[in-house]
Parts: C-alpha cells; sequence; structure tokens
C-alpha cells in the first residue's frame, strides 16, 4: 500500500500499490493528488476479498473491481449546477494536475494569486492628455484675448484720427500740434507770412489773446524766415513792418509787439486795403482772422479771389468766436488753406 499525504489539507490517504504513477481525489477536500510511482512497495498478496489491482484509499470511495482508476471519484448527492465539478473531473483525467489547478479552486470560480503581488498599474496617458488639452485650451484663450485687444485698440486709434482729420476744432488736434512754425496749429512751412487780422467792433472781445497768439505764432518762424501784420483798415492802415515783410528776429519781434500793444479794435473795419497790400508783398501764406464771420457774404469771397488773381498764396482762415463762417472756409478750400473755428476757450490756449 501507499501512503500519501493530501497537498491541500494535509490528511494521509492509504492507496494501492497499482495507483503508484496515476492519480486520485482526496475524500476531504476534493483535491486531485498525483500518486508517485517511486512510492510503491514490494507486491504482496490481496486482502481476502479484495480483487488485484483496486486502490485503496482511506475514507474514499474505492474503484470498481480490476480496473485502474486515475482518480477516486466521490459520490455526489447533487448535480453541482455550474458543471465546474464536471470540468475539475475532466482536468484530472488529463494528467494536467501537476499544473497546481484543484477542484476547490474550479468550485469557488475565484482566481487566485501569489501573496503579495502587485497589482496592475493604472494607465497615466489620461491625466497627462486632460492637463495638455487644458494648456492647449488656455493658450488658445490668450491669444484671442491679444487678437482682440489689438483690434480694439486699432479701432479706436482709426477712430481718433478720422475725428481729427475732420475736426475743426483745435482743442481736439493739439495733440497733432506741427512742432516747427505754425499758427494755431496750421502749419506755416512758407518762407514769407503776412498776418491780415481783423481790428473792428465784432473782434474786440477776442483782440487782445487775438495779438497775444499772432506773436507767439511770429516768434515760432525763427530768424531766417520774414513776417508782415497787417491790420484792417477802420480809418488808415496799419502794419509792421510798415512797408514790407522783414525776418522774425529779436529786433523786430520787440518792435512787432509794442506796434500790436498800442492797436485797439473798434468800429467799422474793411479788410479790402489790408488784404491788396498781403497780396502784392507776395507772401507764401496768408493768415486771414475775423470775428464777424456772419456778416461776410459771397462777395467778399470773390473780392479775396480777385486780390489773389492766379497766384498760388495760400489763404489760412480763421473764424474767431463759436459761430462757422460759411465764406472764410470757402477761401480756404479755393486757395488751399485750412479753415478753423476759434473759440474763446480755444483761442486763450493758444495764447498760453
Amino acid at each position: 500500500m501507499i501512503s500519501l499525504t493530501c497537498t491541500n489539507c494535509r490528511t494521509v490517504l492509504t492507496i494501492d500499490d497499482a495507483f503508484a504513477g496515476g492519480v486520485c481525489r482526496c475524500q476531504h477536500c476534493g483535491t486531485i493528488q498525483t500518486v508517485p510511482s517511486h512510492l510503491k512497495r514490494p507486491t504482496r498478496a490481496a486482502a481476502p476479498g479484495q480483487a488485484p489491482g483496486t486502490a485503496v484509499v482511506a475514507n474514499a470511495g474505492a474503484p470498481a473491481a480490476g480496473q485502474k482508476a486515475l482518480y477516486q471519484r466521490r459520490a455526489r448527492t447533487e448535480p453541482s449546477g455550474t458543471g465546474l465539478e464536471d470540468l475539475a473531473d475532466v482536468v484530472a483525467g488529463s494528467g494536467l494536475t501537476g499544473s497546481g489547478i484543484g477542484s476547490a479552486r474550479l468550485r469557488s470560480g475565484v482566481p487566485t494569486s501569489s501573496a503579495g503581488a502587485k497589482p496592475a498599474p493604472r494607465s497615466t496617458s489620461l491625466p497627462i492628455i486632460l492637463a495638455m488639452t487644458i494648456a492647449l485650451a488656455a493658450l488658445v484663450a490668450v491669444i484671442v484675448f491679444m487678437a482682440m485687444g489689438r483690434s480694439g485698440r486699432s479701432q479706436r486709434s482709426q477712430a481718433s484720427n478720422d475725428a481729427n482729420a475732420t475736426s475743426t476744432d483745435p482743442l481736439q488736434t493739439r495733440d497733432h500740434a506741427p512742432t516747427g512754425p505754425s499758427f494755431c496749429d496750421v502749419a506755416l512751412p512758407e518762407q514769407v507770412v503776412i498776418y491780415v487780422l481783423d481790428r473792428g467792433s465784432g473782434t474786440r472781445d477776442l483782440f487782445d489773446t487775438l495779438k497775444e497768439v499772432t506773436y507767439r505764432s511770429v516768434q515760432s518762424l525763427g530768424g531766417d524766415r520774414k513776417f508782415q501784420v497787417i491790420f484792417w483798415n477802420n480809418g488808415s492802415d496799419l502794419a509792421y513792418p510798415s512797408g514790407f515783410p522783414g525776418y522774425a528776429r529779436n529786433e523786430n519781434l520787440a518792435a512787432c509787439r509794442r506796434a500790436m500793444e498800442e492797436t485797439t479794435a473798434f468800429g467799422q473795419s474793411d479788410a479790402a486795403s489790408a488784404l491788396n497790400k498781403a497780396f502784392n508783398n507776395k507772401p507764401g501764406a496768408i493768415v486771414l482772422a475775423t470775428g464777424k464771420g456772419l456778416d461776410l457774404d459771397n462777395s467778399f469771397v470773390e473780392m479775396v479771389m480777385d486780390l489773389r488773381k492766379s497766384g498760388d498764396v495760400k489763404v489760412h482762415t480763421f473764424a474767431l468766436g463759436d459761430a462757422d463762417s460759411g465764406p472764410l472756409k470757402e477761401i480756404a478750400r479755393r486757395t488751399g488753406g485750412e479753415y478753423r473755428t476759434l473759440g474763446a476757450a480755444a483761442l486763450r490756449q493758444f495764447a498760453e
């Protein structure tokens, strides 16, 4: 007889020598056992009433007489209902018992693993993809924001430029004032500039400010350019220099200031003689300023154009006060000059 210890429950089993090299099943736990062939003992007479070649297993069901059973089949009182018992029987009959597969494991249906085995590592690709997506979305948002801000600034800048191009209020255009010779932000690059100023009662309230603005303009010409200031006639002609334009140098500037300080505005004035003298002195540009722009009509425009004849003198016109003047605007347009409406506040700003 062969004594064998169950590999699972450690119960000692007694098996007939005929089963050496075969298999059997433990009655207690159902684990399929491999019977080593080297445990076979010397042949002895069979017990009385026992058929030769019959395996004897303690507390186990015996095989049919005269047959060498590969395993011992336990009696089943009821079907398992899962088919796992049948699968265990097939595995036992296939010689795969050495793989460690036991019927108890098959019945449980739960896979086993070695103690301390580490679980499969979790994938890290999803967090990386999520982080990259968030970063890309943030970058796109920043680019869109910067593009919208740049577009908004461009539109505001363009709107501001358009407004400055069409505005006649010098208070709105001081940021673009010329840095060279000018009169109320109108550039005067010509070599000879003559100022024709109204000294009638219509300009009386703004006359002192007008004289100061004119003096600052003469200063801006520099010593290599010539100037002359001629006042509208209100009983006599008055000009400085009296004959012809002179250079805007220190001695002439001082004499011009004294002459303007002694000049006052009153009565009715006529621009014809002053304009005639101005055109005859052949300037490059004329600055024409009056406070009675609303009193002028188309005959005034024609008179200026007749005196100008076919020359190329630019006439820059300035309506002093808050009222717009169509005739002054037309003169500037036809001579290639510029037109401005100068209220009291704007005029004072240029005098400061």
